[in-house]
């Protein structure tokens, strides 16, 4: 059971995870392609995405209530 939980841990998190990381992003960290240097950037960026906290609810701005007109008591007939 354990190793199915990995397997699936690794296709549903990790796979996903590593694909997001572009060339553009770890060339950005000044790593050239094909060097050892450029691996371990590519190995740190995917692991600190892994290890990032989703963002909470209370973080998250709410959007703003449309605005209500006011009501106003009118006059009446009588």
């Amino acid at each position: 059971r354990p190793v199915q939980d990995r397997i699936r841990a690794w296709f549903e998190k990790f796979l996903p995870i590593a694909m997001e990381v572009t060339d553009e992003e770890v060339a950005a960290t000044g790593a050239k392609p094909g060097t050892p240097k450029f691996e371990k950037a590519r190995a740190s960026l995917i692991a600190a995405r892994l290890n990032a906290k989703p963002k909470k609810e209370e973080d998250v701005e709410p959007e703003p209530e449309p605005l209500k007109a006011p009501i106003v008591a009118g006059r009446g007939r009588g």
